[in-house]
């Protein structure tokens, strides 16, 4: 559906794009890094200021001369997320973050999510939803053309998002 009227808000500031705020990071749903780019020309374009936390992750360092070709489907979701989480921008939306990864993996991205977000914003969209809860300060769910918040899964029950439970 489209919207008859919409914006973003960033920093007090309304932008009718958020890419051309230069704040904002985003991981399409889909792989977005060329194929024929290595994961250190990956870095260098994304991860300037964070470069250094990035180079800590062992999988990080030891694959930096891969081309995103070479690396399987869950491996080149896992560097894309990180780099979009070491990004050096303010604010970083997810899409299906979680897709595609191994369950180490996610719990692995859940862990840097939640020390980024000390420092910076996250939305995040994903099915996911026990990964969601595991993450979020705030969830809100949309669902028939309305927002619910949720607090736990019974909320996603209540809501249809989720089946209930008969005994």
């Amino acid at each position: 559906m489209k919207p008859s009227f919409k914006y973003l808000n960033v920093n007090e500031k309304m932008c009718a794009k958020g890419y051309l705020s230069k704040n904002i990071s985003y991981l399409p749903q889909d792989n977005f890094i060329p194929d024929q780019i290595n994961l250190s020309a990956a870095i260098d374009i994304f991860c300037k200021k964070n470069r250094d936390q990035l180079m800590q992750i062992k999988f990080v360092s030891d694959n930096l001369d891969a081309k995103f070709y070479n690396l399987s489907g869950g491996e080149a979701r896992y560097l894309e997320c990180l780099l979009m989480i070491y990004s050096d921008h303010e604010y970083v939306l997810l899409d299906e973050p979680f897709s595609q990864l191994s369950p180490l993996w996610v719990e692995d991205l859940k862990t840097h999510i939640n020390h980024a977000k000390i420092a910076k914003g996250f939305i995040i969209t994903d099915h996911y939803y026990r990964s969601i809860l595991d993450v979020s300060d705030r969830i809100v769910l949309l669902h028939n053309r309305c927002n619910y918040t949720i607090n736990n899964e019974d909320d996603l029950i209540l809501h249809g998002y989720l089946p209930g439970y008969t005994a």
